[in-house]
């Protein structure tokens, strides 16, 4: 009886403690959020800010597809970390934000669609909102006469003083200094934007960034705290802040202008005496002054006829150099290949090399490892490419040399780089047989199989009487019902999931021919405008129509994806090629513009009548499955 009475206790305790930890689980899921802050109203051509923000650790992040909003600055991330002890109890929370400076040209009212990410392994999302934008910021007010409730940086119609320029003999001005004035195409240059004051400034209102059309910019991290120094700028001394500063590479030749730097500030003034205790206490006012910096131009001389065929677009000055860190091995037995690419240049912009090798060897995409850093306005250091080789036939293996061109400004013309060459020796494993190895790139994950043989168990066993079970006993019926009733309820929701998805996943498939064609009517206003924003839209309104009709988020979209997806639906390969040749003429004119030769109207008409053909290939295919 006593032992019957033991049983059914810890069964009772292990179910009290499951539907505990289940509790606790609950309770942790619906801990995690992720809220947007952004403000109700903006006016048209003025920058704000939109902050996500993460109530946990943020392993995953992907913002909304902005639409007709453009982003100027971000995401700039900050984390903060609160640890409260009470009572000798320690408790710790983690918030992460994600801030973009925006700005929304048209007026109207934008919808602003929600973000998705990962916060300690839970997929949550942000809450669409609306943002008002309203023309004539000068006319004093909002509509309906009221002031915007901001629960950002809304504007403010504070500022009712007319823009002034700035000129040397200014005492608070702002400009923006270039590291070179000449470059050839796709050579960087460092553009710093800068405040130059006299005056005893007590605050920034408002930023208007260039966009730098006709570049393809980065920005450097700069301290968000401006740290002012003596400096002297046109002959007279100020107090000198860096704003930011970006690494501009010139897409095109030409004369490029630099569009002006615009800054609200407040600073303090001596106001007029008002009595006999002001002449010795001192009076001062605020006043608000909008600063317009001189536009600048940087003219790009064009890259010389004659480039070699191995020219990828680098610029600069650049060595190169091979490591193979083994050159005896024996037959499915990986070994690495190291190509490095070191120098000063337009470095984040190098294509991935391509390794011409015989069919016996088995090659692995590289992993790609980056180093940059910026010194005296010029952008300095290396990039490698890890590749897992493994062969899988015995003999001698000649790696032949690798050749890579770059354009040297100071030289004025082109240099080519060989890399050494190397000979593998291959013996034949007769231990193994060969075997494919496939899903990996790591040289650690190439292992071999045969430990799968387990020793004789010598240890105690314990052993129960025939008629004390815990099988039929009360306890487990009870465990046994709550499992059924646990499945049930998870069924249920599990159920009403699918069918919520697969509406949403309907209708989104329904409209992404729409869709699409409205991003593409977008794309061809920047057509021979603006060859970054086209290229930049045109990928954005290709993945958003698969993404829409396929079902797929965009985090897990890929060339590769999208050709396995299309063939499940039977596509004509065709058909299938040309949205590949799409894809790829995107990310290559995004990465690497210079090794694009297809022009922009041809690749805009081809888009165009993919889709169409693509639509009524899809549609046509839908009704003979009615």
């Amino acid at each position: 009886m006593l032992q019957h009475l033991i049983v059914l206790t810890r069964g009772r305790l292990s179910v009290v403690l499951f539907l505990l930890l289940l509790m606790l689980g609950g309770a942790n899921l619906y801990a995690q959020e992720l809220t947007v802050e952004a403000p109700n109203a903006v006016y048209a051509g003025q920058p704000f800010r939109i902050v996500f923000t993460a109530e946990g650790k943020l392993e995953e992040f992907t913002p909304p597809v902005w639409g007709a909003l453009t982003v100027l600055q971000g995401p700039m991330e900050s984390t903060m970390q609160h640890i409260e002890m009470i009572n000798g109890r320690i408790t710790r929370s983690l918030r992460t934000s994600k801030t973009y400076i925006c700005r929304l040209n048209d007026a109207g009212v934008y919808h602003l669609p929600a973000a998705t990410a990962v916060v300690d392994g839970t997929n949550v999302k942000s809450h669409p909102t609306d943002i008002e934008v309203v023309d004539n910021p000068q006319s004093g007010g909002m509509p309906n006469g009221g002031a915007p409730a901001s629960r950002g940086n809304a504007p403010t119609p504070r500022d009712a003083t007319a823009a002034q320029g700035n000129d040397s003999s200014s005492d608070l001005l702002v400009a923006i200094q270039l590291s070179k004035n000449e470059v050839y195409q796709g050579e960087p240059v460092v553009a710093t934007l800068k405040i130059f004051t006299r005056l005893d400034l007590v605050s920034f209102e408002d930023f208007r960034f260039p966009d730098f059309k006709g570049f393809w910019a980065k920005e450097i991290e700069t301290p968000r705290q401006i740290s002012f120094h003596s400096e002297v700028y046109n002959g007279k001394q100020y107090n000198a802040g860096v704003l930011r500063q970006y690494v501009l590479y010139p897409q095109k030749s030409g004369e490029l202008e630099i569009e002006p730097l615009k800054a609200v500030v407040q600073y303090r003034v001596r106001g007029a005496r008002q009595s006999f205790f002001d002449e010795f206490m001192g009076t001062f006012q605020t006043d608000v002054r909008t600063l317009t910096s001189p536009s600048r131009k940087l003219k790009v001389l064009p890259l010389p006829s004659g480039a070699p065929s191995s020219f990828t677009g680098a610029v600069g000055h650049f060595d190169l150099s091979a490591k193979l860190d083994n050159q005896d091995v024996k037959t499915n037995e990986a070994v690495t290949y190291t190509l490095t690419v070191s120098g000063a240049g337009n470095m984040q912009l190098l294509q991935k090399p391509e390794l011409r090798l015989p069919s016996t060897v088995e090659v692995f995409p590289p992993k790609m490892t980056e180093n940059y850093s910026l010194r005296n306005g010029v952008q300095t250091g290396s990039v490698s490419y890890e590749f897992i080789l493994i062969p899988r036939a015995p003999g001698v293996l000649s790696l032949p040399a690798y050749e890579y061109s770059y354009f040297d400004p100071q030289a004025k013309g082109y240099k080519t780089l060989r890399s050494e060459a190397f000979e593998l020796n291959v013996q034949a494993d007769s231990t193994q047989a060969p075997t494919a190895v496939a899903g990996t790139i790591s040289k650690e994950d190439v292992q071999y199989l045969g430990q799968d043989i387990r020793h004789i168990y010598v240890g105690e066993i314990l052993l129960q009487p025939v008629g004390d079970s815990f099988l039929g006993s009360l306890a487990w019926w009870i465990v046994l019902l709550l499992i059924v009733v646990l499945f049930l309820l998870l069924w249920i929701f599990l159920r009403r999931r699918q069918e919520m998805f697969a509406n949403m996943a309907l209708l989104r498939g329904k409209r992404a021919g729409s869709v699409v064609r409205r991003r593409l009517q977008r794309v061809k206003g920047y057509m021979n405008q603006d060859a970054g924003l086209f290229y930049v839209e045109l990928e954005r309104a290709v993945w958003g129509y698969f993404s829409d009709k396929l079902s797929i988020e965009l985090s897990e979209l890929s060339s590769d994806g999208v050709r396995a997806a299309l063939a499940e639906q039977e596509v004509p390969e065709q058909l299938i090629g040309e949205v590949a040749h799409i894809i790829s003429a995107c990310e290559y004119a995004r990465y690497a513009p210079s090794s694009v030769q297809e022009s922009q109207e041809s690749l805009y008409t081809s888009t165009l009548a993919t889709f169409e053909s693509l639509e009524r290939w899809l549609k046509q295919r839908s009704q003979l499955k009615k």
